[in-house]
């Protein structure tokens, strides 16, 4: 025998070994899956909420499960040797199928039985037919789903309800699933978000909660549907159809709608208005309602807010106290409308033209109060108030009339005039009046020692600019160069 005819033998023997190992495998697996079928089959045929039954090819009961007492109102010895089908046919009456299972190749119908005290419940019959000898026998289950039935209208009863109720309801309601799906709403959330209820049902909840909401709205959803949380209440908004976002107050409860699984229910409170009307309060308590600037009561918690910060940092700030000079005249002269109209103009002129860092408000009259935070020298300080006296000599146009008015300023500086804002605006004040007493139109510390080191370092400072910045008669550019740094030098050593 050759070496291939050997191989070849030898091949075949391992395939026929393997076949029937293979053989004898399915056949254990067939044998294992027949005795769990029965196992099945018997705790069925315990269950006293079935009926498990088997008919013979002329369609008579050969075998009833227990259970038919529960479910039919007939033992089994008053079954079996009757007809399947002339049982149904004087006992039950077909309906149509509402509880489907998946049962494959098997006939699956539904009737209301009547009992024999003349109440009717509702069971359901699952069977496949097998053939047996020249007829067809007949395998099956029979099962009361009449709660199942029950449970499910009054569902639907509930559901109905809830949405009548809804529909009354002021404030917007939606039911979603997690996914956000919208599965029920009120008219009035289309009110609210001006969405015809066509448009609504096509729209998910990530289509109404505005963006910077979104993540936080869908998480307490998730967390309502999974059970991690009681029903909260908390503001956030929502965007119209039109683009409009609004203000609303949303409480997320659990809401279980039977077949859907878990769901979240969401009441929307718009509150826009009323958010709108406390801005509007609280803008009319803090600020002053002819200038738009901080009132004294207002001024006085930011005074307050920068003295802590002072404190903490060491760093000087400074109170000044403005006044209108001549504004009297002006009042009397052209009326109040007149006077008005002024301040609103001098209160946009030294707003704008203030540090970015400065604050200004009125404390009443023709009197302005400017705070000058973090400041490093006192020439900074003399430096605004000099500023705001410029603004204030350029003329006003009021009416169609040219106005001139000066404005006399005093300033007083944390820590040395004082460590609270009531002592620091009092200096101030005092500070404005002798401003007044030398004329008007100029600015004094409340420290006069201060006022003169101050004076004299800016004089020094505005004279020294001008050197550099104008160059001598037969200066060359080179020499006017170094004298620019020689005389930048001399400034910088005089601060």
């Amino acid at each position: 025998m050759t070496d291939m005819a050997v191989t070849v033998r030898a091949a075949l023997g391992v395939l026929g070994v393997a076949a029937l190992l293979l053989g004898r495998r399915r056949h254990r697996m067939l044998a294992r899956m027949a005795r769990d079928a029965d196992q099945r089959a018997l705790e069925l045929a315990n269950d006293l909420s079935y009926v498990v039954f088997e008919t013979d090819g002329r369609g008579r009961f050969t075998t009833v499960s227990p259970g038919a007492r529960e479910v039919l109102g007939l033992g089994p010895d008053e079954l079996i040797g009757h007809s399947f089908h002339h049982l149904i046919e004087t006992r039950a009456i077909r309906v149509p199928t509402t509880a489907p299972v998946a049962w494959s190749g098997a006939d699956i119908h539904d009737y209301d039985w009547t009992h024999a005290d003349g109440s009717v419940g509702r069971i359901q019959v699952l069977s496949r037919r097998r053939p047996t000898g020249s007829h067809l026998s007949m395998r099956g289950v029979i099962r009361d789903i009449g709660e199942t039935v029950s449970v499910r209208q009054a569902l639907r009863e509930s559901q109905r309800a809830l949405l009548e109720m809804l529909q009354t309801a002021q404030n917007g309601f939606l039911i979603v699933s997690a996914r956000g799906e919208i599965l029920l709403f009120n008219i009035a959330l289309c009110d609210m978000l001006g969405y015809s209820p066509e448009q609504l049902k096509r729209l998910a909840i990530t289509d109404l909660v505005a963006s910077e909401d979104l993540e936080p709205v869908l998480a307490r959803v998730l967390m309502q549907i999974e059970g991690q949380a009681s029903s909260d209440r908390f503001e956030g908004k929502v965007v119209r159809s039109d683009n409009d976002v609004r203000d609303v107050e949303m409480s997320i409860s659990l809401y279980r709608m039977g077949g859907e699984g878990a769901s979240a229910l969401i009441e929307m409170n718009d509150i826009t208005e009323r958010n709108r009307a406390t801005e509007r309060i609280q803008h009319m308590a803090n600020y002053d309602q002819l200038t738009g600037l901080p009132n004294r009561y207002h001024l006085e918690r930011l005074v307050g807010q920068a003295l802590r910060e002072a404190r903490e940092s060491g760093e000087m700030l400074a109170i000044m106290v403005v006044d209108l000079d001549r504004f009297k005249l002006v009042n009397d002269t052209l009326g109040h409308m007149a006077g008005d109209e002024l301040l609103r103009q001098v209160a946009a002129r030294l707003r704008d033209g203030l540090p970015e860092h400065a604050i200004i408000g009125r404390l009443g009259g023709d009197e302005f109060v400017t705070l000058v935070p973090r400041l490093a020298q006192v020439d900074e300080a003399a430096r605004v108030a000099l500023s705001m006296v410029q603004l204030l000599r350029t003329p006003f146009e009021i009416e169609g009339r040219e106005v001139h008015v000066n404005g006399s300023i005093g300033a007083s500086l944390f820590p040395g005039d004082g460590r609270d804002a009531a002592t620091l605006i009092r200096h101030a004040d005092s500070a404005m009046y002798r401003a007044k007493e030398i004329g008007g139109g100029g600015y004094q510390f409340a420290s006069p020692a201060i006022a003169d080191a101050a004076y004299g370092r800016l004089t020094m400072d505005t004279a020294l600019r001008h050197a550099m910045d104008e160059p001598q008669s037969g200066e060359s550019t080179g020499d006017h160069q170094r004298r620019h740094h020689r005389v930048e030098n001399q400034r910088l050593g005089a601060e």
